[in-house]
């Protein structure tokens, strides 16, 4: 941050307008002073970006100046002739308000768009707006970010899942067939974009598959890993259900247990597809005791419904079941998939599919039974049987969370679950020592999202009572890779901030060389700093 009283002065007359968006120390400060001057004015914020688009030659304070009279008279620079997005027109998009994106972005046309998404991640400002302008090459260019990162591309660490999940909520024929032919999909969303699946929320009619994507759909056992393909034993179309009774590991066993194989063949009775039942009967790798309900159950006078039901029934209250029920590669398949994590609301949709998931409803006297006794938890020591995902339903008791919430385990889910209970948040925060990954997770939780997210921890409680310090304050600095949405952001910074707006120079300084290795809270870290000198005898709190 810049202390200077007169550094704003000394921005305003830098030139051209460029140099002071590439040399600026603090982005938040020259933020604020775009805002302040241009406000909310898209037609402003549109010229402005013009101007810098088309090397304006004055200070920052021309350029302001002449936006806003350009802008009353509906005067507007026409796009150059675009041979790059340079770093001072970048961050003035990404400091453009919400309704102005939109605007610039159109503006831009196709190459300038297309140079734009270059150097665009999920985290910038302009990533929603350039998709949905409906350009392939520009959403195409948009999903190579870990390949760009991979290549040594213009920024590290793209969170490219979120953009793909993005691209296919459009629902778009045309962009489904470009992610299936660069291979950008994981296998379950692979799966849904051959069977037609919609995407977006509320949506329910198939999504049009153009020819390609219908040839490529009859290959669909080749083109998905068969675990994938196992985890559609439920699916709603009975073809669906088909492959995943076809579906085997390396070895030629059957990757579905006698559970799942009985719970496809209930729904395809229920279908009323006998012939799809007596097919899987013969051709299918079933189990010896699964091919004997098949069998019973088409030749059963009560009907293949009843049978079946009965079937699975039996078999849901054998202590097996949770062998698969608690399998984090279960549920990796079946909500694993574009999960876009940005948001709490995201997660806490994907938390509730999984509680009230039909097929896995999960007796919790008989979890804790399980979680309290490691060896009857995972009996073949399996690596993907994971604790966590106990924690990943919406109904799992606080005592559960609690047990299996600690500093190597929390996760997101941990944190959404103990800060809805304002008691349980703060016991969270006094007891756990947070890292540089768990840190940001708090702060992130801690923080109201729309309709569905209202916690009862606040960020002011997270500055207060997280420790270590640096475990809040890692993503701010720069060295943990966090991709906060901008509402969490400027919450986030708005808070921090606070704390620090009194220090003097000298308590800055010092605040700075202690932070990496104090171990208490911010507000311990300030108390401990000296009235108007750095300590300099012992940095240990």
């Amino acid at each position: 941050m810049s202390d200077s009283p007169d550094w704003a002065d000394r921005w305003w007359s830098a030139a051209p307008a460029r140099k002071a968006l590439e040399t600026i120390d603090s982005s938040v400060d020259a933020s604020d002073l775009l805002n302040d001057r241009l406000g909310e004015d898209c037609d402003r914020w549109l010229v402005a970006v013009a101007l810098m688009a088309c090397d304006f030659p004055g200070t920052m304070a021309e350029l302001a100046d002449t936006a806003e009279e350009a802008a009353r008279t509906g005067q507007c620079p026409p796009p150059p002739v675009w041979v790059g997005v340079g770093r001072a027109l970048k961050r003035m998009i990404d400091f453009a308000p919400g309704p102005a994106v939109d605007p610039i972005v159109r503006w831009m046309g196709p190459d300038g768009r297309l140079l734009l998404a270059e150097q665009t991640t999920w985290c910038s400002v302009p990533a929603r707006a350039l998709i949905r302008q409906g350009d392939l090459a520009v959403r195409r260019e948009l999903a190579k970010g870990r390949e760009r990162m991979d290549q040594g591309g213009p920024y590290p660490g793209a969170p490219d899942m979120k953009i793909i999940g993005a691209l296919l909520e459009l629902d778009d024929p045309e962009t489904n067939l470009f992610l299936l032919r660069d291979d950008r999909l994981t296998d379950p969303d692979k799966f849904d974009v051959l069977m037609g699946r919609p995407f977006a929320a509320g949506r329910t009619e198939p999504v049009t598959r153009l020819p390609e994507t219908l040839e490529m759909s009859e290959r669909i056992a080749e083109l998905v890993h068969p675990r994938a393909l196992a985890s559609r034993f439920d699916a709603p179309e009975p073809e669906h259900i088909t492959f995943a009774l076809h579906a085997v590991n390396d070895d030629g066993t059957p990757l579905l247990d006698s559970y799942e194989q009985l719970v496809s063949g209930l729904l395809l009775a229920r279908a009323g597809r006998t012939d799809l039942l007596a097919d899987a009967h013969d051709t299918a790798p079933l189990l010896p005791t699964v091919r004997k309900w098949y069998e019973l159950a088409l030749t059963d006078p009560v009907g293949p419904v009843k049978t079946l039901d009965r079937a699975v029934a039996l078999t849901q209250r054998v202590d097996g079941f949770y062998n698969v029920a608690f399998d984090r590669r279960t549920w990796r398949h079946r909500y694993g998939g574009s999960v876009q994590r940005d948001r709490p609301s995201r997660l806490l949709a994907n938390s509730r599919a999984r509680a009230e998931d039909p097929w896995y409803p999960l007796d919790w006297d008989i979890a804790r039974s399980r979680a309290a006794d490691p060896a009857r938890w995972n009996p073949r020591g399996l690596p993907d049987h994971d604790l966590r995902e106990l924690v990943r339903s919406a109904d799992c008791p606080l005592d559960l969370v609690r047990r299996v919430t600690h500093e190597e385990t929390a996760d997101e889910y941990s944190f959404l679950h103990l800060f809805r209970n304002r008691a349980d948040g703060l016991a969270l925060l006094r007891s756990m020592r947070l890292t540089t990954a768990t840190g940001p997770m708090a702060l992130w939780a801690a923080t109201p999202d729309g309709e569905d997210w209202h916690p009862e921890i606040t960020i002011a409680d997270v500055v207060q009572l997280a420790h270590p310090a640096h475990a809040l304050t890692d993503w701010w600095t720069g060295r943990a890779l966090w991709p906060f949405p901008k509402y969490v952001e400027e919450a986030v910074t708005t808070a921090l901030e606070a704390l620090l707006t009194d220090l003097t120079p000298e308590q800055r300084t010092a605040f700075t060389e202690r932070l990496p290795t104090f171990e208490g809270t911010l507000p311990e870290l300030l108390a401990a700093l000296a009235p108007t000198a750095p300590a300099t005898a012992d940095r240990r709190p």
